[in-house]
């Protein structure tokens, strides 16, 4: 029967595993050997079998993690366990331990009460000069609209002194003047 295509990319996962997990029993065989051999070679009188050579590191690791302190980081870390390759090929790779949303969000720094209150009233000062300051440009310009008028004003009173008028008392000649003429007719 013809295996499918998940049940292949399994296998092939579970060869990969079994693959890793024996390379690294032979890595930890060959430094025990390295070790061994070290041993001899410093004190070639006393050579010692493996089982007591185990036990003796053993002991030394036990010793040693009794010394050093652990660290509450590394007690509360997650033991990683062997990977396969993954499908991508990727191996350098790492798996999040958690999920994006499950991760905590860092709430920021949390200033103290009056920190808070003297920015809060820094803030406030610099709205009210801004405020004060956009009321003196808007009264600026409603200064200069002013003066602008009254420039206009003086300049039509000018020009109404300046011209030179010519009084029409009898109203039949305006009933006999044209519409051009009509137009430079002014009341006064």
């Amino acid at each position: 029967m013809a295996k499918s295509s998940k049940e292949h990319k399994k296998a092939k996962q579970k060869r990969g595993q079994e693959d890793l997990a024996a390379a690294a029993i032979a890595a930890l065989l060959e430094r025990n050997a390295a070790q061994a051999k070290a041993a001899a070679i410093k004190n070639p009188d006393v050579v010692l079998d493996e089982e007591e050579q185990q036990q003796k590191q053993q002991q030394r690791r036990r010793n040693d993690a009794e010394e050093e302190e652990v660290p509450l980081a590394s007690v509360n870390k997650v033991q990683e366990r062997t990977r396969g390759v993954p499908k991508s090929g990727r191996v350098w790779k790492r798996q999040s331990g958690q999920k994006t949303s499950m991760m905590r969000k860092d709430l920021g720094l949390k200033n103290a009460f009056d920190k808070k209150m003297k920015r809060r009233n820094k803030e406030r000062a610099v709205r009210a000069k801004a405020r004060a300051m956009l009321e003196e440009m808007k009264e600026a310009k409603r200064a200069e609209r002013r003066r602008i008028q009254q420039r206009q004003k003086q300049r039509e009173e000018n020009r109404a002194k300046s011209v030179v008028v010519q009084q029409i008392t009898d109203t039949r000649k305006i009933k006999k003047m044209s519409r051009k003429q009509l137009k430079y007719i002014m009341k006064m």
